[in-house]
């Protein structure tokens, strides 16, 4: 909490909270992550997109009350990806088994869920890193939300849900039952949890959110979540395989197709780097985000060799300052 005293003759004491991260999210991994659940769900790209997406509309974003507008920010990065990956994973299943379930009916029975059951009380805050004395940082009207943990918990599933499929009818979508939607966000709590612990650990970076959809796609490596999209397709699981072997035509062309999408999003994230004016700043968060994708892909080297070379070349050359050579390097991919 800041304090901060405005005026010039009675001066008022306003109490600004600091906050790590709002609800905001930016979409620029979504479009990777629907193509890679398209080929695993037997779906088109545009349903799987809409679906997804469905979290980051106003609707679910801000609460308005009478003529003002309340952002909805959560308390933690760790909650903020939470909330996002939990009804992202509930909307999936249903909203594919039901082709009439569109974005704005998703987003309306998500928003009915947030607004009724998560909100904490109005604050005045200040979102991302700031120092104490920055209150020239821009400030928000918002609701807090409550923990994840505090939300979403097996006691209050049943009337979650019950508010869920509520928001459904009155988006004009019925046949939705209630027992349907409990049993998949008791599944889609879990497997939130998993995939926030496999991709981030115990904590989450502020930066971690500022570039990648919430639901970013190195989900897909998570175990747990490959078994949640063949039950939900029908398709049954593929056991990994338990030793190194040499990689089939098929395995070498889909590492190609991975080396390009990583190169893509490389490309991306050199280009704000650029924009960033290559401040000290920019080239730590850069460094930072390679090291760590480097990292978690050398638990199994074996598997991850290409794209390790890839990630470690670039890492290198932006540490040289060579951002135009690396540049020129992705694109020849």
């Amino acid at each position: 909490m800041i304090k901060k005293k405005i005026g010039t003759i009675r001066k008022k004491e306003i109490e600004y909270t600091v906050v790590p991260y709002s609800m905001v999210s930016p979409r620029s991994t979504l479009k990777k992550l629907s193509e890679e659940l398209a080929k695993r769900l037997g779906a088109s790209e545009y349903r799987i997109r809409e679906i997804l997406d469905h979290t980051h509309t106003p609707k679910v974003l801000a609460k308005k009350e009478n003529s003002e507008s309340y952002e909805v920010i959560a308390p933690s990065t760790d909650d903020a990806f939470l909330y996002h990956i939990f009804f992202q994973l509930l909307a999936l299943p249903i909203a594919l088994k039901n082709k009439k379930i569109k974005e704005n009916h998703l987003a309306n029975a998500t928003a009915k869920v947030i607004h009724t059951h998560a909100l904490n009380g109005k604050v005045y805050a200040i979102a991302g890193e700031v120092e104490p004395e920055d209150l020239e940082h821009p400030r928000i009207n918002g609701y807090l939300t409550k923990k994840f943990d505090e939300t979403i918990t097996e006691d209050n599933i049943p009337k979650l849900a019950k508010t869920w499929v509520e928001g459904l009818r009155e988006a004009g979508v019925y046949g939705i039952s209630e027992e349907e939607v409990e049993q998949y966000m008791r599944k889609a709590r879990e497997l939130a949890k998993k995939i926030k612990k496999e991709l981030h650990g115990n904590y989450i970076d502020p930066r971690d959110l500022k570039t990648e959809n919430p639901m970013i796609w190195l989900a897909l490596d998570v175990e747990e979540f490959r078994q949640f999209l063949a039950e939900i397709s029908g398709k049954k699981t593929i056991p990994q395989e338990p030793h190194p072997r040499a990689k089939t035509a098929g395995e070498l062309s889909s590492v190609a197709s991975s080396l390009t999408l990583a190169a893509r999003e490389l490309l991306g994230l050199l280009s704000g780097l650029r924009l960033a004016g290559y401040s000290e700043g920019a080239l730590e968060n850069l460094r930072r985000e390679l090291e760590k994708r480097i990292d978690g892909l050398i638990e199994n080297p074996g598997e991850n060799l290409e794209l390790i070379g890839l990630y470690t070349a670039v890492l290198k050359l932006a540490e040289k300052g060579e951002i135009e050579k690396a540049e020129e390097f992705l694109r020849g991919l």
